[in-house]
């Protein structure tokens, strides 16, 4: 109180933005093996010979959320500080393999191309009743805002876009000459 009577400033609290990410690391490991012969046997060397593989990972912190107490979260005594939660954490990994080889004139190559390789299930989106993107109940002061919302439900599971994309796994070929 005296502070303020002197003129200094009042302290506020700090709020944390809705895209704030303290943590995001990325990494990428190169394999590539020329046209040279590097095991010395012809079988394993043609195999190896003209191939590269590529595994790329990355690991984030979740973004943060505003938590409810409640089953509604209406009103200022069902929700927690705004942005106090923080969803869970993203992990991936990709891979993507190629071969080259020449068959009579021409140049060949085939790929195989892995997205989310472990088949991790990361969210996109929490429900702020329980902090997880498997069950709970969504916000409903989107209701009250004059937010589109689905009428006369309060419950939602198995909601696709709270998870992010699931394994992928494409293959293909190329002819070049």
């Amino acid at each position: 109180m005296q502070n303020q009577e002197n003129g200094d400033p009042q302290n506020l609290k700090e709020i944390t933005s809705e895209v704030d990410l303290p943590v995001s690391m990325n990494a990428s490991v190169f394999f590539r093996v020329g046209n040279e012969r590097p095991f010395g046997n012809a079988l394993l060397d043609a195999i190896v010979n003209n191939t590269s593989a590529t595994i790329t990972a990355q690991a984030r912190s979740g973004f943060p959320y505003t938590p409810t107490l409640t089953y509604y979260g209406i009103g200022t005594n069902a929700q927690l500080q705004r942005n106090s939660g923080r969803q869970p954490g993203v992990f991936n990994i990709d891979l993507q393999a190629n071969k080259d080889f020449r068959l009579s004139n021409l140049q060949w190559g085939v790929f195989l191309r892995v997205t989310n390789l472990l088949d991790k299930v990361n969210c996109q989106q929490v429900y702020a009743s329980t902090g997880n993107c498997i069950g709970g109940t969504v916000d409903q002061d989107r209701r009250r805002n004059g937010n589109v919302s689905v009428v006369n439900t309060t419950t939602y599971y198995d909601r696709a876009s709270y998870f992010g994309p699931r394994r992928s796994i494409n293959f293909g070929a190329r002819m070049s000459f």
